[in-house]
This record gives C-alpha cells, sequence and structure tokens, in this order.
C-alpha cells in the first residue's frame, strides 16, 4: 500500500513537471513571435493610419509601431514617429513610410511617396541607417534631412547637417557631407555637379517642419530638448529673412563650396571637421 501511494506521488511530480515546461517553452516561443516594439508614435494629427498587413488602423499618440508597419498620412495631416534609439522622424501631408528593418544591426525605412524630415543621433560606426526610396538609396549618419518623393521617378535630398551617401539603380553614388541639396531621377548623373546649394524653399520648409510639441513619451521629450541646441534648429529660430540666412550660410569657411569635398563612391571614408570618427557607408546594391 505505501508502496503504491510513493508511486502515485512520483506520477503527479512527473506530470505536474512536463505540464510546467510545456508552459514554459510555450511562453518563451510567444516571445519569440512577438514583434520588437522599435517605434512609437509621438505626435499626430488630423488623417494618419497605420498598415499592417491586410489591417488598416487609426494612429494615435503613443502608439506603439514595430518593423513591418506602413505609416500613412492624408491631406493636411501629419505624424512624427520616434524611432528607438535613432531619433525623430516628421512625416508631412500625403507621405507613406515604412519601418522595414531596425535591430541591433541597423536601420531601413521606405520612403515611397510624400514628405519627410529626419532628425537623428550621431550614429555608432557600427551602425546604418539606411531610406530606400523608388529612384535611389540613402545611407545616413547622425544627421539631419529632408527627403521629398515625388511619385516614381525622383526622389530629392536636402541636407543640413551630417553626411549622406546617395546612390542611384545604376549603383552609382555621391557623398553629400555639407549642406546642400540633390534630385535623384534616372537621368541624374551623380558627380559633384549635381549638388545645388541650399534653396530659399529648402529652408522655408525647414522652418515648417522642424516645429515640435511636447509628447507623453519621456524619451521623445528629452532627445527634442536636446535637439534645440543643434545648429539645424538655430538656423530655424534666428531672426532675419530666408536671404539673409542664405547669405551667411554661404560666407561660412564651413560650407565654402559646398560641393567641393562631395566625392564618388569611390571613398569609402568621410573625415569631418567636427568630429574625428570616420564615416563609413557601405555603397547599397538593393532597392525596392
Amino acid at each position: 500500500m505505501i508502496d503504491l501511494t510513493i508511486r502515485k506521488s512520483w506520477l503527479v511530480m512527473l506530470i505536474s513537471l512536463v505540464f510546467v515546461s510545456y508552459c514554459g517553452s510555450k511562453d518563451e516561443k510567444t516571445a519569440q513571435e512577438r514583434p520588437t516594439p522599435v517605434a512609437r508614435v509621438a505626435i499626430v494629427k488630423g488623417d494618419v493610419s497605420i498598415v499592417d498587413g491586410q489591417m488598416v488602423t487609426p494612429a494615435t499618440n503613443g502608439l506603439i509601431l514595430n518593423a513591418g508597419h506602413i505609416i500613412r498620412t492624408g491631406a493636411s495631416s501629419m505624424a512624427e514617429i520616434f524611432v528607438k534609439d535613432q531619433g525623430v522622424v516628421r512625416l508631412n501631408e500625403n507621405t507613406e513610410f515604412g519601418l522595414t528593418r531596425i535591430d541591433a544591426n541597423g536601420t531601413h525605412v521606405d520612403q515611397t511617396k510624400g514628405t519627410a524630415a529626419f532628425f537623428l543621433k550621431r550614429l555608432k560606426q557600427d551602425s546604418e541607417f539606411i531610406v530606400n526610396t523608388p529612384t535611389s538609396v540613402a545611407a545616413v549618419r547622425g544627421t539631419s534631412f529632408i527627403v521629398d518623393v515625388k511619385g516614381k521617378s525622383e526622389a530629392s535630398y536636402v541636407l543640413f547637417d551630417g553626411a549622406i551617401e546617395v546612390s542611384n539603380q545604376k549603383g552609382e553614388s555621391i557623398i553629400l557631407d555639407q549642406k546642400g541639396e540633390l534630385s535623384v531621377t534616372e537621368k541624374t548623373k551623380m558627380s559633384k555637379e549635381a549638388i545645388r546649394p541650399l534653396s530659399k524653399e529648402s529652408l522655408t520648409q525647414l522652418r515648417k517642419m522642424a516645429v515640435f510639441q511636447k509628447s507623453e513619451i519621456e524619451e521623445y521629450n528629452s532627445f527634442i530638448d536636446d535637439l534645440q541646441d543643434t545648429e539645424t534648429l538655430r538656423m530655424t529660430r534666428e531672426e532675419g529673412d530666408i536671404n539673409e540666412r542664405l547669405a551667411e550660410i554661404k560666407d561660412r569657411p564651413s560650407a565654402q563650396d559646398n560641393t567641393r569635398k562631395a566625392t564618388t563612391a569611390d571613398e569609402n571614408t568621410i573625415r569631418r571637421n567636427t568630429e574625428k570618427d570616420p564615416l563609413k557607408i557601405q555603397p547599397q546594391k538593393s532597392f525596392k
């Protein structure tokens, strides 16, 4: 009788261990399958929606976003996306912006139409931030810039601070590490002659898009506070009209001949006067 009782006790313990082990493995599998939050909607105004596969839902302040989500803004609408450990992307009206991949190896986003202003932290040397458009790919590092996608035929880049390497579908690349503008179409020759000085329209657009509000996301608020001290945002606050600001930028030693330091993709390293770390950008070979 005692032997039978002991056997029953061992059987109950064995069943319990199997059950606990099953539940643990199931929870672990569920955790692995659950998408990792990579970004959040900081501010939303107007008609903004989130596309997740076949599902389309309205965007709300504080909403968590994951890799694979697409953000769409309607007419007279805007959204600010806070990307974890990267910075802020402000989407203008009629813009489509996809979070393709954000992980320890880098950040990849797709912008298929519309205008987006990027305000990013200075990235580590082993990190990358890639913006894919229908005509080109931009590899960037710790920078402030605007990307304007005009359908499938043209994408424009306006650099205010940092560096960008832009590659076209032919594999030709050019690097901007001074304030300037570049438009890429099928016919664009990727050379320093394609780079233009900052225009009045671009500075006006920056002033409109670099207006931030407080959010419920504390990390976002902290980043915006730090952003206020950057040269890019000082450009938007200083008194005087746009023509005066353009003249000041042109006369600065650091901005003399903004195309002088632009190089082709044959150069693998850019050295900036303001930072001693080399900027290494790998040419991109894939396009969407």
